[in-house]
């Protein structure tokens, strides 16, 4: 009594691929043309070098100004203020004002002569 061997179930494959490639060299391939995509990317840099080129010499200001008008006095974004605040511990969102001496502090960070107004 001869016995036949079974046949036997075909092979899985060990990797899972992804779609679109038939073998491991497409892989390779697929994961080169992904490094290229992501060494293509801009880098996005949040320091002073942002800044727009045409700050003033100087501005006037009033006793009493909130970000957001300072902000626009600088010709900035009111985050760039708020981050200049912070870093002297002072927490303010865009609605808060500030007194002339705090609004002098963050323009001669950027520069920028404070003059009050009379």
């Amino acid at each position: 009594m001869d016995e036949e061997p079974l046949e036997s179930e075909p092979e899985k494959p060990r990797y899972l691929l992804p779609d679109g490639c038939k073998d491991l060299i497409d892989v390779i391939r697929h994961q080169q043309k992904d490094e290229e995509d992501c060494d293509s990317d801009p880098e996005i840099t949040f320091g002073d070098e942002m800044l727009p080129h045409d700050l003033p010499a100087s501005i006037e200001l009033p006793e009493l100004i909130t970000v957001h008008d300072l902000a626009l006095a600088l010709h900035g974004q009111p985050y760039r203020i708020i981050a200049v605040l912070m870093e002297n511990r002072i927490f303010s969102n865009i609605y808060t004002k500030i007194d002339f001496a705090t609004a002098s502090l963050v323009c001669k960070h950027y520069g920028v002569t404070p003059l009050k107004i009379p």
